[in-house]
């Protein structure tokens, strides 16, 4: 599996193993949750800012009377090559490098990787966070990763509803 990394210069960086999401666990502190979430997210949204800060939001009240030292939130998205196979050869519209850059700068991201596969399943399997953050519009058995959330995963669902879709958003331009 190839995997990028937003760097501090701005820069994605690719490993082709999962050895850097093993670093992440040896570098965090012991007492500290992961989060992660996952997603194409072109063309970058309120429905996108409304699951992340919603989702943050709601780990975080659940962790408030916990002595836990904090949130540390990674957001995994598609490579482009993954988003053109999945919803066709005119997407995406940002390639990963605006996406990853744009995610990095939400106070709520501590990390963004691309990934290259399909869905997320070997992503999450491998990082196996403690929370994963997910839209309303998926249940328990349509979610892509849905075997890797079996590792005791707890899936954080956050209702969108009211705001648009990136499909929603890119008819709304071609109708102008």
């Amino acid at each position: 599996m190839k995997l990028e990394k937003l760097g501090k210069d701005g820069l994605l960086h690719t490993t082709n193993t999962l050895l850097e999401y093993s670093y992440l666990y040896d570098t965090l502190a012991p007492s500290r949750k992961v989060a992660q979430f996952s997603g194409t997210f072109d063309l970058i949204h309120s429905g996108h800012i409304c699951l992340i800060e919603q989702g943050v939001c709601e780990i975080n009240n659940r962790m408030a009377n916990k002595s836990e030292w904090g949130l540390y939130v990674i957001a995994t998205i598609n490579s482009d090559a993954s988003i053109t196979k999945l919803k066709g050869p005119n997407r995406p519209i940002m390639c990963a490098q605006q996406r990853a850059q744009i995610l990095g700068a939400i106070k709520w991201i501590d990390v963004v990787y691309v990934f290259d596969d399909d869905d997320p399943t070997r992503v999450v399997d491998a990082l196996k966070p403690d929370y994963y953050i997910k839209g309303h519009e998926y249940d328990g058995t349509s979610l892509p990763e849905i075997v890797a959330l079996q590792h005791d995963i707890e899936v954080i669902y956050v209702d969108t509803t009211g705001h648009p879709h990136t499909s929603d958003i890119i008819e709304r331009i071609r109708s102008i």
